[in-house]
């Protein structure tokens, strides 16, 4: 089985590789259908779309071995239509289509659901890096996911209450506000009981609220690996360690332990005011965190790979 050479990011040679191991790294982002690939042995680079396209149909022959590739070319290769020499954009992109024949290399940009399909398939992925489409698109799918579920326990639990909110509008807003959390309960509870507690919902209400409670529960469990690890990347693809992440979660947790203990010993100010010094260090490091997450991928390759969005720099 012939082997093949391709040009990495920076132009380096890499490789060798089958034809096969060269379609699922295209398949999974690595290289694209314009990267130069050389047969080991062979005289000359071309794109790899056009050697995958003779796939099936007699190959050129060339000597087989473990050769050396071939020096490289000055371009980025030829277009498979009509041959001409390609140059990369102002932006050191690959050109989505051939400035003479219009045919087109690159496919079109991934939707919304292409990129959280993307983050999925690299569920437990910490290494590497994440474009901002892809991280976005994970929070906006999964976002939508828990709404769609919180309204589909909240809805058939509307019913129940009616008797809740009735009670709270007979103590008065303003009198539940100054009163202890205790005390609130009790009156709501007698307000509940003298209207005759709660009404039973149908079986029907029911089963949609135990199914969205579930499907809840199971997709929390299920994005929270994703979520982690596609976080991770995408600080990558800033030039930020991940521990930076781990850093902001561990702050939010020391944030939030020292506020419930400042609230059990309401007489100890330095508790007090190291609650609210950590609670401003949370809001600056979420802050920072979120102005790397906005921000655009960096170009060319970094000490935690090279870029998928801005491969050549």
């Amino acid at each position: 089985m012939k082997q093949y050479y391709y040009l990495d990011a920076q132009r380096t040679p890499q490789g060798p590789h089958s034809l096969d191991e060269l379609a699922t790294m295209m398949a999974g982002g690595r290289v694209n259908p314009m990267t130069l690939v050389a047969c080991v042995g062979g005289t000359n680079w071309e794109p790899l779309g056009t050697v995958l396209s003779r796939e099936g149909d007699t190959l050129p022959s060339v000597p087989e071995g473990a050769g050396a590739p071939p020096a490289l070319p000055n371009s980025l290769g030829s277009c498979p239509g009509c041959g001409m020499l390609l140059q990369a954009t102002e932006k050191g992109t690959i050109p989505e289509a051939c400035p003479q024949c219009q045919r087109e290399f690159l496919p079109k940009k991934p939707g919304i659901w292409s990129n959280f399909c993307l983050a999925m398939c690299h569920y437990a992925k910490f290494s590497g890096r994440a474009t901002r489409a892809e991280f976005w698109s994970f929070q906006l799918v999964t976002c939508f996911i828990y709404i769609v579920c919180l309204c589909g326990f909240l809805i058939p639990a509307a019913s129940m209450l009616g008797p809740l909110f009735d009670a709270m509008s007979a103590i008065g807003w303003e009198t539940l506000a100054e009163m202890p959390q205790n005390e609130i309960r009790e009156l709501l509870n007698q307000q509940i009981e003298a209207a005759g507690g709660f009404p039973t919902p149908s079986g029907i209400a029911i089963g949609i609220m135990a199914v969205s409670a579930l499907a809840g529960i199971a997709a929390l469990l299920g994005f929270l690996i994703p979520g982690i690890s596609v976080a991770v990347r995408r600080l990558h693809d800033r030039g930020w360690s991940g521990w930076w992440w781990f850093g902001g979660y561990l702050i939010g947790i020391v944030s939030d332990s020292v506020n419930e203990i400042s609230k059990t010993m309401p007489d100890s100010t330095g508790l007090a005011v190291g609650s609210m010094l950590l609670a401003l260090v949370e809001m600056g490091f979420g802050i920072f965190l979120f102005v790397l997450y906005v921000s655009d991928s960096q170009r060319g390759a970094n000490r935690f790979g090279p870029s998928p969005k801005y491969p050549l720099g």
